[in-house]
C-alpha cells in the first residue's frame, strides 16, 4: 500500500510544537523525494476536527509519567482540557 502526503497527518496539542515541527520537516524533508512532504498535514486537534486521514502521528508534550500527575492536579495543559 502506498501513503500519499496528503493522508498523514500529525497532531500536536499547542500551537508553538506544530510550528516547531513544520519548521523541521522543510528542513529535514525538502529532499526527499519518495514523499511529497509539504502535502502533510501539521496542526493542533482543533485543526483536524472532523477529518480523516490513513496515518496520523500524535506528538505529545510530557515523556516522563511522574509529570503527569503534576498536570492534572494543577489542570495544566490540554490534559485538563475536555475537548481534547
Amino acid at each position: 500500500m502506498q501513503i500519499h502526503g496528503r493522508e498523514i497527518g500529525i497532531i500536536s496539542p499547542y500551537q508553538g510544537q506544530v510550528r516547531k515541527i513544520r519548521d523541521l520537516m522543510n528542513k529535514k524533508f525538502q529532499f526527499a523525494s519518495n514523499l511529497d512532504w509539504k502535502e502533510v498535514t501539521v496542526g493542533s486537534t482543533e485543526q483536524f476536527q472532523g477529518q480523516e486521514r490513513k496515518v496520523i502521528i500524535i506528538s505529545t508534550v510530557r515523556s516522563q509519567v511522574e509529570n503527569l500527575s503534576k498536570d492534572f492536579f494543577y489542570n495544566l495543559g490540554f490534559i485538563g482540557n475536555p475537548k481534547r
